[in-house]
C-alpha cells in the first residue's frame, strides 16, 4: 500500500487508514470530533508505537486522514501531492497541503515535529487545532490554532 515513488489519491488512502483504525476501535469518521478526540487517542496509546514498525508510516497515515477530514469539513482543495509514506524522505511534509481562501495547512507539520510523543497524558493534537503559541517581543502569546484559518470565513 504505501509507496513514495508515485503520487497517490489522498481520498482513497484516507478511507483505508480510517478502516484500519476503526478496526482497532477508534472512531475515524472524517468528523471534527474525530480530530478532537480520536487522533490524540491514537498518538497517546503506547501500543501504537509498538505496532507501527515505521514511525514515518504512522505520520503518513495520520497526515492523510487529517488532510482528508479538513478537505471534507471545509470544502477545500489539496493541490499538494500526497505520497503514501514509509521511507522517511518527508515527502508529505514538503508537498501535501490543504488550501482555502489563500490559507495553507500542512497536515503533517504537527506529526513530523511531535511523533513519537513522550507524554501520553495530554491532548496535544486537539490543542494544536485550537491554539498556537508564539513569543512576540519577548512575551509568550496564545494565538488561534490551525482551525481558525478555515473557520474565519
Amino acid at each position: 500500500m504505501f509507496n513514495l515513488s508515485e503520487e497517490s489519491n489522498p481520498t482513497d488512502i484516507a478511507k483505508e487508514v480510517a478502516k484500519k483504525y476503526t478496526a482497532k476501535g477508534y472512531k475515524l469518521d472524517f468528523s471534527l470530533e474525530s480530530l478532537e478526540l480520536e487522533i490524540d487517542k491514537i498518538i497517546n496509546n503506547p501500543i501504537t508505537y509498538k505496532e507501527e514498525k515505521d514511525i514515518n508510516l504512522l505520520i503518513a497515515e495520520l497526515t492523510v486522514y487529517v488532510g482528508e477530514t479538513f478537505r471534507t469539513l471545509f470544502n477545500t482543495d489539496y493541490p499538494g501531492q500526497y505520497f503514501e509514506g514509509g521511507n522517511g524522505n518527508a515527502a508529505n511534509f514538503y508537498t501535501y497541503y490543504i488550501e482555502k481562501n489563500g490559507e495553507r495547512f500542512h497536515p503533517s507539520h504537527f506529526f513530523e515535529y511531535k511523533l513519537p510523543i513522550q507524554d501520553f497524558t495530554k491532548n496535544q493534537f486537539k490543542e494544536y487545532l485550537y491554539y498556537s503559541y508564539a513569543t512576540i517581543d519577548g512575551e509568550q502569546k496564545v494565538l488561534p490554532g490551525v482551525l481558525y484559518k478555515f473557520l474565519k470565513d
